[in-house]
């Protein structure tokens, strides 16, 4: 299992749970806590995508994305069948414009930047902004700054893994004990 997070509590609940619940097949699941969401993913999946850069992972795994106060019976049920998520894909019906729009957010260029840069209106811009945040469901800007965030910060520690079981009970792997359990 690979879980990433800097909540300790956090941590702690899902080893409770693991073990209380009584999964057995934890080899292959990875849990990323990336508030207000958490990404419950197949490691199996994840590895063989070899994502080459935080910004393809975070447009291909938005299937995984679930609210962090999701429901006990649906993580139970999302955990359990984790094994199933085995689809890649950019999320549905972005354009070609929304992306390259991401693509600057990503980047941390700011609105008017980006509209001077493709020549139009901020109001384009936003319109844009808004149409992505819906495709990759998540509820406003604050929520896409906080995942790209965790995808930047976590990209080395991601990009280097390899299959086991690992608990990093932080982001800032500079200062993480990573333990094989």
């Amino acid at each position: 299992m690979f879980l990433i997070s800097n909540d300790k509590f956090f941590i702690s609940g899902v080893r409770e749970l693991i073990a209380e619940k009584g999964f057995h097949d934890v080899y292959e699941l990875m849990l990323f806590d990336a508030p207000p969401f958490i990404y419950i993913l197949n490691s199996h999946w994840f590895f063989s995508r070899e994502f080459k850069d935080p910004f393809t992972a975070l447009l291909c795994c938005s299937d995984f994305l679930y609210p962090r106060k999701i429901d006990f019976n649906n993580f139970i049920k999302v955990f359990r069948n984790n094994k199933l998520n085995s689809k890649m894909h950019i999320s549905e019906g972005i354009t070609v414009s929304e992306l390259k729009v991401l693509h600057a957010i990503y980047n941390g260029d700011k609105d008017k930047v980006i509209a001077k840069r493709f020549s139009c209106l901020e109001k384009t811009i936003n319109s844009h902004k808004i149409k992505v945040l819906h495709k990759l469901k998540v509820k406003n800007s604050r929520a896409l700054y906080f995942l790209i965030d965790f995808w930047k910060t976590s990209w080395p520690t991601l990009s280097n893994l390899d299959d086991g079981v690992h608990f990093y009970p932080c982001i800032n792997t500079t200062s993480c004990e990573s333990g094989q359990q």
